[in-house]
């Protein structure tokens, strides 16, 4: 099986990392020929060169660049791909001629949260044609595909996993509590990027809810990218001094 995997970026986050897992897994399959494609040069997960498959930079000179068609087409054609897996609504776009014209399987893997979709919004009703004219709708979530309003019969949910062999070598756990002078039999943490998706305002009251009534226990957010946000987590910090906030270097 010819399997062409594209995706936007390989920048830092959840769906990148995840990309970079299931093509390293597929990588190790007999049956599986890969060729990959990303739209832009921006590389966080370089575990990506070890797979040592090729890697087709994409790259748009204007934001609706009809160059990526014909980039696309040519790519289609040499690897004679029997699937495009796409990973967000950019690619799908491109994506979905291509195989319309050549006959080529999508898989549509651009459905990542579960947030309501409108659809009667011009947003909305495109996503929902590109989810229509897909092969298969995947998600990392049953209620994503029910925002989506995903028919069963090209809907299927595939829950994330985790490679553990991440945690092999990581940091003594008490090292890393003397270094950021958490001194709590417990820690709670999240990891992520501050935006509203993310919902920090919640993890904000849970945190001090739970600060309030327990005196063994550390709240520990990592992320930046908000200003705004950036200064609320600062100043809940300052009010909670069992919260701390640790930005991404």
């Amino acid at each position: 099986m010819r399997i062409l995997q594209l995706i936007n970026s390989l920048g830092s986050g959840g769906k990148e990392r995840q990309f970079v897992e299931l093509v390293t897994g597929l990588n190790t399959r007999p049956d599986c020929d890969l060729e990959l494609a990303v739209m832009n040069r921006t590389i966080h997960y370089e575990e990506i060169y070890d797979t040592g498959l090729q890697l087709n930079f994409l790259i748009r000179k204007i934001k609706k660049d009809p160059a990526i068609l014909y980039a696309l087409y040519r790519i289609c054609k040499r690897t004679r791909a029997d699937i495009i897996h796409t990973w967000d609504t950019m690619t799908t776009t491109y994506a979905l001629p291509m195989a319309k014209l050549l006959g080529i399987r999508i898989v549509n893997g651009s459905i990542r949260n579960a947030t309501p979709v409108n659809l009667d919004g011009a947003s909305g009703v495109y996503h929902r044609f590109l989810l229509s004219q897909s092969d298969v709708v995947v998600s990392n979530s049953v209620a994503g595909l029910k925002a989506s309003r995903v028919s069963s019969r090209t809907g299927i949910c595939i829950h994330n996993g985790f490679d553990h062999s991440r945690n092999d070598n990581l940091e003594p756990k008490e090292r890393v509590k003397e270094r950021f002078g958490i001194g709590t039999d417990k820690v709670i943490g999240m990891v992520a990027n501050l935006s509203e998706k993310k919902d920090i305002d919640t993890y904000m009251t849970a945190a001090e809810l739970v600060l309030t009534q327990r005196n063994d226990v550390t709240f520990l957010f990592v992320g930046g990218g908000n200003e705004e946000m950036e200064r609320k987590l600062v100043h809940f910090q300052a009010a909670n001094h069992r919260f701390l906030h640790l930005g991404l270097q």
